[in-house]
């Protein structure tokens, strides 16, 4: 490829970025290949301010760019498992999100509160699926770990007798679907499946025979 001449005013951009602005985002700007901008940089004697380059170079490194890149997943020191995910309101400075808060967030729709934890039922941190997530506040998540085997009983009862006080109000539970049964039973009655009915409602069909009881009971 023959690169077109340079004119005065991309050498005067040329010289006045250079020591600044990353190659590629110069070649860019200036719509010219990096080994045009390259050759032309040396011709001109130009050279890289030092402060800048080291920018350059950190952010070279960031994200896939990075040699230590595995996906945009890692494990932290204490065993969970990190996603990158850098537009999420949840995500630290680095941009990266714990998985687990980030799988119940997905589930229930919405961003988790400062004093909500994800619990791992089974006890093994990099086990992500939503069947294995609990939802709790931060009291009764430190009840749980901080109680000896010997008691788990009684501390089972405390969060959950803590669960139905809070809950008394379903509406207020964090797994409350607001779901018209009626609309549902004409669906039904339509020829739709049970299953096609809760996949496209958001709901277990768990909760479609929970709100049809409640419905039938009324």
């Amino acid at each position: 490829m023959i690169e077109r001449n340079w004119e005065d005013g991309e050498l005067r951009i040329l010289v006045k970025l250079y020591p600044f602005m990353p190659v590629n985002d110069l070649a860019d700007y200036l719509k010219r290949s990096e080994s045009s901008i390259t050759h032309k940089a040396t011709r001109l004697n130009l050279k890289k301010d030092s402060d800048a380059l080291k920018v350059i170079k950190s952010h070279s490194r960031i994200g896939e760019k990075g040699s230590n890149w595995k996906g945009g997943k890692k494990v932290n020191k204490s065993g969970y498992v990190l996603v990158l995910d850098r537009i999420n309101p949840m995500s630290d400075t680095t941009g990266y999100i714990m998985e687990h808060r980030l799988a119940m967030s997905r589930f229930l729709g919405r961003a988790l509160k400062q004093n909500e934890v994800v619990h791992h039922l089974n006890g093994i941190k990099t086990d992500n699926r939503i069947e294995n997530l609990q939802l709790m506040l931060q009291g009764e998540h430190t009840i749980l770990h901080h109680q000896g085997e010997k008691r788990s009983d009684e501390t089972r009862a405390k969060i959950s007798i803590k669960a139905r006080e809070r809950f008394k109000d379903e509406t207020k539970h964090p797994f409350y679907k607001n779901i018209d049964i009626k609309k549902c039973l004409e669906e039904r009655a339509s020829g739709k499946t049970v299953k096609q009915i809760c996949r496209e409602n958001g709901i277990t069909t768990r909760t479609y025979y929970n709100k049809l009881k409640k419905e039938i009971s009324i």
